[in-house]
Protein backbone atom coordinates (compact mmCIF):
# COMPACT_ATOMS: atom_id res chain seq x y z
CA UNK A 1 0.00 0.00 0.00
CA UNK A 2 2.67 2.53 0.75
CA UNK A 3 4.40 1.79 -2.30
CA UNK A 4 1.09 2.48 -4.27
CA UNK A 5 1.23 5.23 -3.02
CA UNK A 6 4.65 6.55 -3.38
CA UNK A 7 3.69 6.05 -7.18
CA UNK A 8 1.16 7.76 -7.42
CA UNK A 9 2.60 11.07 -5.15
CA UNK A 10 5.72 10.72 -7.42
CA UNK A 11 3.79 10.14 -10.81
CA UNK A 12 1.34 13.46 -9.53
CA UNK A 13 4.86 15.27 -9.33
CA UNK A 14 6.37 14.68 -12.49
CA UNK A 15 2.75 15.56 -14.42
CA UNK A 16 3.02 18.79 -12.23
CA UNK A 17 6.83 19.76 -13.40
CA UNK A 18 5.84 18.55 -16.69
CA UNK A 19 2.81 20.65 -17.18
CA UNK A 20 4.90 23.40 -15.73
CA UNK A 21 7.59 23.15 -18.24
CA UNK A 22 5.62 23.29 -21.20
CA UNK A 23 3.41 26.14 -19.45
CA UNK A 24 5.87 28.47 -19.14
CA UNK A 25 8.93 27.30 -21.71
CA UNK A 26 7.26 26.07 -24.68
CA UNK A 27 3.58 27.91 -25.07
CA UNK A 28 5.18 31.40 -24.59
CA UNK A 29 7.55 30.68 -27.70
CA UNK A 30 4.93 29.66 -29.92
CA UNK A 31 3.82 33.08 -31.65
CA UNK A 32 0.48 31.62 -33.17
CA UNK A 33 -0.29 31.14 -29.46
CA UNK A 34 -2.46 34.32 -28.84
CA UNK A 35 -3.82 32.52 -25.52
CA UNK A 36 -3.07 28.68 -24.54
CA UNK A 37 -4.62 27.25 -22.03
CA UNK A 38 -3.17 26.77 -18.20
CA UNK A 39 -2.30 23.44 -17.26
CA UNK A 40 -1.13 23.62 -13.85
CA UNK A 41 -5.03 24.81 -12.96
CA UNK A 42 -6.17 21.87 -14.65
CA UNK A 43 -4.56 19.46 -12.81
CA UNK A 44 -4.70 20.87 -9.63
CA UNK A 45 -8.49 21.02 -10.13
CA UNK A 46 -8.08 17.50 -10.94
CA UNK A 47 -6.25 16.59 -7.89
CA UNK A 48 -8.79 18.15 -5.56
CA UNK A 49 -12.10 17.11 -7.41
CA UNK A 50 -10.74 13.29 -7.35
CA UNK A 51 -8.51 13.18 -4.51
CA UNK A 52 -10.44 15.61 -2.05
CA UNK A 53 -9.35 19.19 -0.46
CA UNK A 54 -6.12 17.28 1.76
CA UNK A 55 -4.75 16.45 -2.34
CA UNK A 56 -5.67 19.92 -3.70
CA UNK A 57 -4.31 21.86 -1.71
CA UNK A 58 -0.83 20.07 -1.29
CA UNK A 59 -0.69 19.87 -4.54
CA UNK A 60 -1.59 23.00 -4.93
CA UNK A 61 1.01 24.28 -2.73
CA UNK A 62 3.80 23.00 -4.89
CA UNK A 63 2.30 24.53 -7.79
CA UNK A 64 2.04 27.65 -6.48
CA UNK A 65 5.51 27.78 -5.55
CA UNK A 66 7.07 26.90 -8.63
CA UNK A 67 4.66 29.33 -10.55
CA UNK A 68 6.16 31.80 -7.64
CA UNK A 69 9.73 31.45 -8.53
CA UNK A 70 9.62 31.39 -11.93
CA UNK A 71 7.24 34.84 -12.52
CA UNK A 72 9.20 37.18 -10.36
CA UNK A 73 6.44 38.35 -8.37
CA UNK A 74 5.57 38.61 -4.90
CA UNK A 75 6.01 35.54 -2.87
CA UNK A 76 2.54 33.83 -2.04
CA UNK A 77 0.58 35.38 -5.25
CA UNK A 78 0.03 31.79 -6.77
CA UNK A 79 0.32 29.85 -4.20
CA UNK A 80 -2.33 31.20 -2.22
CA UNK A 81 -4.78 31.55 -5.05
CA UNK A 82 -3.62 27.31 -6.12
CA UNK A 83 -3.94 26.43 -2.60
CA UNK A 84 -7.50 27.95 -2.24
CA UNK A 85 -8.69 26.76 -5.37
CA UNK A 86 -7.35 22.64 -4.47
CA UNK A 87 -9.21 23.77 -1.01
CA UNK A 88 -12.73 24.03 -2.81
CA UNK A 89 -12.69 21.95 -5.69
CA UNK A 90 -11.53 18.88 -3.25
CA UNK A 91 -15.15 20.05 -2.13
CA UNK A 92 -16.96 18.47 -4.87
CA UNK A 93 -15.20 15.00 -4.71
CA UNK A 94 -18.85 14.06 -3.29
CA UNK A 95 -20.09 14.81 -6.35
CA UNK A 96 -17.29 12.84 -8.73
CA UNK A 97 -18.09 9.66 -10.54
CA UNK A 98 -15.73 8.47 -12.69
CA UNK A 99 -17.23 8.94 -16.63
CA UNK A 100 -19.06 12.34 -15.75
CA UNK A 101 -17.73 14.65 -17.41
CA UNK A 102 -19.98 17.89 -17.34
CA UNK A 103 -19.28 18.65 -13.80
CA UNK A 104 -15.61 18.77 -14.08
CA UNK A 105 -16.10 20.96 -17.99
CA UNK A 106 -18.33 23.09 -15.40
CA UNK A 107 -15.46 23.76 -12.56
CA UNK A 108 -13.07 24.00 -15.37
CA UNK A 109 -14.58 27.54 -16.64
CA UNK A 110 -15.22 28.82 -12.95
CA UNK A 111 -11.77 28.22 -12.32
CA UNK A 112 -10.16 29.68 -15.36
CA UNK A 113 -12.46 32.72 -14.49
CA UNK A 114 -11.56 32.87 -11.03
CA UNK A 115 -8.25 32.66 -11.56
CA UNK A 116 -8.24 35.79 -14.64
CA UNK A 117 -10.34 37.90 -12.34
CA UNK A 118 -8.05 36.95 -9.64
CA UNK A 119 -4.76 38.01 -11.72
CA UNK A 120 -6.58 41.29 -13.37
CA UNK A 121 -7.94 42.95 -9.60
CA UNK A 122 -4.45 42.02 -7.86
CA UNK A 123 -2.34 42.44 -11.04
CA UNK A 124 -4.34 45.55 -13.08
CA UNK A 125 -7.13 47.13 -11.32
CA UNK A 126 -4.58 47.92 -8.10
CA UNK A 127 -2.46 49.84 -10.87
CA UNK A 128 -5.34 51.73 -11.95
CA UNK A 129 -5.22 49.74 -15.39
CA UNK A 130 -8.89 49.51 -16.03
CA UNK A 131 -9.24 48.18 -19.41
CA UNK A 132 -11.48 45.62 -18.34
CA UNK A 133 -12.95 44.66 -21.76
CA UNK A 134 -9.93 44.34 -23.06
CA UNK A 135 -8.40 42.21 -21.04
CA UNK A 136 -12.04 39.96 -20.71
CA UNK A 137 -11.90 39.83 -24.94
CA UNK A 138 -8.33 39.29 -25.48
CA UNK A 139 -7.10 36.97 -22.21
CA UNK A 140 -10.00 35.93 -20.31
CA UNK A 141 -12.23 34.64 -23.18
CA UNK A 142 -9.48 32.90 -25.44
CA UNK A 143 -7.77 31.67 -22.51
CA UNK A 144 -10.91 29.77 -20.94
CA UNK A 145 -12.05 28.12 -24.35
CA UNK A 146 -8.41 26.83 -24.73
CA UNK A 147 -8.42 25.66 -20.90
CA UNK A 148 -12.15 23.95 -21.34
CA UNK A 149 -10.93 22.15 -24.46
CA UNK A 150 -7.82 20.96 -23.51
CA UNK A 151 -9.74 19.38 -19.88
CA UNK A 152 -11.58 16.97 -22.42
CA UNK A 153 -8.20 15.34 -23.10
CA UNK A 154 -5.97 16.06 -19.65
CA UNK A 155 -9.19 15.48 -17.16
CA UNK A 156 -9.69 11.91 -18.91
CA UNK A 157 -6.20 11.25 -18.92
CA UNK A 158 -5.44 11.81 -15.32
CA UNK A 159 -8.48 9.89 -14.60
CA UNK A 160 -7.37 6.98 -16.62
CA UNK A 161 -4.07 6.71 -14.54
CA UNK A 162 -5.42 7.57 -11.60
CA UNK A 163 -7.70 4.44 -12.58
CA UNK A 164 -4.67 2.05 -13.83
CA UNK A 165 -2.88 2.59 -10.46
CA UNK A 166 -5.70 1.66 -7.91
CA UNK A 167 -5.76 -1.47 -10.22
CA UNK A 168 -2.25 -1.87 -10.27
CA UNK A 169 -2.25 -2.00 -5.97
CA UNK A 170 -4.21 -5.38 -6.39
CA UNK A 171 -1.13 -6.82 -8.67
CA UNK A 172 2.58 -7.58 -7.98
CA UNK A 173 5.26 -4.82 -7.76
CA UNK A 174 7.30 -3.66 -10.38
CA UNK A 175 9.22 -0.73 -10.89
CA UNK A 176 8.08 2.71 -11.47
CA UNK A 177 9.60 3.18 -14.90
CA UNK A 178 7.78 -0.02 -15.92
CA UNK A 179 4.55 1.09 -14.71
CA UNK A 180 4.99 4.67 -16.08
CA UNK A 181 5.82 3.58 -19.28
CA UNK A 182 2.45 0.51 -19.16
CA UNK A 183 0.03 4.11 -18.09
CA UNK A 184 1.60 6.60 -20.71
CA UNK A 185 1.36 3.82 -23.42
CA UNK A 186 -2.03 2.77 -22.49
CA UNK A 187 -3.56 6.24 -21.94
CA UNK A 188 -1.99 7.19 -25.57
CA UNK A 189 -4.51 4.31 -26.80
CA UNK A 190 -7.19 5.58 -24.92
CA UNK A 191 -6.97 9.27 -25.90
CA UNK A 192 -6.44 7.99 -30.08
CA UNK A 193 -9.81 6.28 -29.60
CA UNK A 194 -12.17 9.11 -27.49
CA UNK A 195 -14.07 10.89 -29.87
CA UNK A 196 -13.88 13.55 -27.52
CA UNK A 197 -10.21 13.93 -28.03
CA UNK A 198 -10.62 14.60 -31.27
CA UNK A 199 -13.40 16.74 -31.64
CA UNK A 200 -10.96 18.71 -29.06
CA UNK A 201 -8.06 18.51 -31.18
CA UNK A 202 -9.95 19.81 -34.02
CA UNK A 203 -11.20 22.60 -31.96
CA UNK A 204 -7.58 23.60 -30.59
CA UNK A 205 -6.85 23.32 -34.68
CA UNK A 206 -9.57 26.45 -35.52
CA UNK A 207 -8.31 28.36 -33.01
CA UNK A 208 -4.69 27.53 -33.78
CA UNK A 209 -5.74 28.70 -37.63
CA UNK A 210 -7.41 31.42 -36.11
CA UNK A 211 -4.44 32.70 -34.17
CA UNK A 212 -2.06 32.56 -36.81
CA UNK A 213 -4.45 34.56 -39.22
CA UNK A 214 -4.93 37.18 -36.49
CA UNK A 215 -1.08 37.26 -35.90
CA UNK A 216 -0.33 37.47 -39.62
CA UNK A 217 -2.72 40.77 -39.92
CA UNK A 218 -1.75 42.08 -36.50
CA UNK A 219 1.85 41.66 -36.46
CA UNK A 220 3.34 40.88 -39.79
CA UNK A 221 1.35 42.38 -42.43
CA UNK A 222 -0.38 45.42 -39.86
CA UNK A 223 2.45 48.05 -41.04
CA UNK A 224 1.50 47.39 -44.76
CA UNK A 225 -2.31 47.65 -43.67
CA UNK A 226 -1.65 50.83 -42.04
CA UNK A 227 0.15 52.75 -44.88
CA UNK A 228 -2.52 51.59 -47.01
CA UNK A 229 -5.15 53.55 -44.56
CA UNK A 230 -3.23 56.56 -44.11
CA UNK A 231 -1.03 57.22 -47.19
CA UNK A 232 2.48 55.76 -47.61
CA UNK A 233 4.28 58.60 -45.22
CA UNK A 234 1.71 56.89 -42.44
CA UNK A 235 -0.33 60.51 -42.33
CA UNK A 236 -4.01 61.22 -43.20
CA UNK A 237 -4.04 63.44 -46.44
CA UNK A 238 -7.33 65.47 -47.00
CA UNK A 239 -7.94 65.89 -50.59
CA UNK A 240 -7.00 68.67 -52.30
CA UNK A 241 -8.39 71.38 -54.56
CA UNK A 242 -10.48 74.63 -54.32
CA UNK A 243 -14.09 73.52 -52.63
CA UNK A 244 -15.30 77.03 -53.66
CA UNK A 245 -15.02 75.48 -57.55
CA UNK A 246 -17.96 72.82 -57.40
CA UNK A 247 -20.31 75.46 -56.06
Amino acid sequence: MMNSNLKQIALNLVLLLLAFSVQTCVFPLLPFLSAYPNLMLILIFSFGFIRGSASGMCYGLVAGLLMDLSSGGPMGFYTLFYIWMGYLNGIATRYYYEDYITLPLALSVVNELAYNLYLYVFGFLFRGRLGFGYYLINIILPETVFTVVTTLAVYRLFLFISRKLEEMKKGETRPLLNDLYEILKESLKKLLASRTFILGVFFVFLFGVLAVQLFKLQIIEGEEYRKKLHGKDGKDHKAGGDPGQYL
